[in-house]
């Protein structure tokens, strides 16, 4: 899409403003949300139960100082089997108390994860969600915390969005081997478990995010520039001061 020849009157101010946008803005075919990966446990395993093609690998692996696992009663949809461990850290988030998820996101951004989970009357307090990119350090996902329960509710019980175009998402979006650890924190005993069912990632396809941006071509010293508001290569908006005109 082109706009070739814009030019601005002000009264004695004469603008003369050219815009070539160059194709569309880098934007994903169909910034569609998805669900690429779910893990309900009803095969008593760490196997994922649903992976979408978009995503070519995922796997789900525990951290070494957890004692488990074992497969209790779940939640709906999945009610049959739950994933469940026991040994979290009685003292914040132990640096090797987690749950890591390995997805293969060459294809996809914009991340949501949805889970249910209960814990013990002495299981994990709290719980952190941290990810790493291509075995770079793990950063805390920013919102990526929340409490624990002592029973199931509704599905989903929690949900985390990696907002598209945020820092985190763009570390992430595009990537081969993004990993996920959810840490359980400060737990009431070393004997207290905690129970996760129906972990799922949806996604956005598309390795690029989908942004909004403005262009300004530009004013006077008695008036604001021009503003053209371009989503996803579409021309939106133009907003001119009072007293100009657009012509083409």
């Amino acid at each position: 899409m082109r706009i070739r020849f814009l030019r601005l009157f002000h009264r004695a101010n004469v603008i003369l403003g050219l815009v070539i946008l160059m194709g569309m803005l880098a934007s994903p075919a169909h910034a569609v949300a998805v669900d690429v990966a779910n893990w309900d446990f009803e095969d008593q395993d760490l196997v994922v139960d649903m992976l979408d093609p978009l995503v070519p690998t995922a796997t789900l692996a525990a951290g070494p100082g957890l004692s488990g696992p074992v497969y209790a009663t779940g939640n709906p949809p999945s009610p049959n089997w739950a994933l469940e461990y026991s040994s979290w850290s009685t003292s914040g988030c132990g640096a090797d108390d987690y749950l890591e998820f390995a997805l293969d996101m060459t294809n996809v951004g914009g991340i949501i994860i949805r889970f249910d989970e209960r814990r013990s009357a002495t299981g994990p307090a709290s719980y952190e969600i941290h990810f790493s990119v291509n075995g770079g350090s793990f950063t805390p996902l920013t919102g990526g915390t929340g409490t624990t329960t002592t029973s199931f509710g509704a599905n989903p019980m929690h949900t985390h969005e990696v907002v598209p175009g945020s820092a985190d998402d763009l570390a992430m979006r595009g990537q081969a081997n993004v990993r996920f650890r959810l840490y359980g924190c400060s737990a009431g005993g070393g004997g207290g478990d905690w129970r996760i069912d129906n972990f799922l990632f949806t996604a956005t396809t598309g390795p690029t995010a989908v942004h909004m941006s403005a262009i300004s071509l530009g004013g006077s010293a008695s008036g604001p520039p021009v503003t053209i508001l371009v989503l996803a290569g579409l021309l939106l908006l133009i907003t001119l001061p009072v007293g100009k005109r657009l012509r083409r």
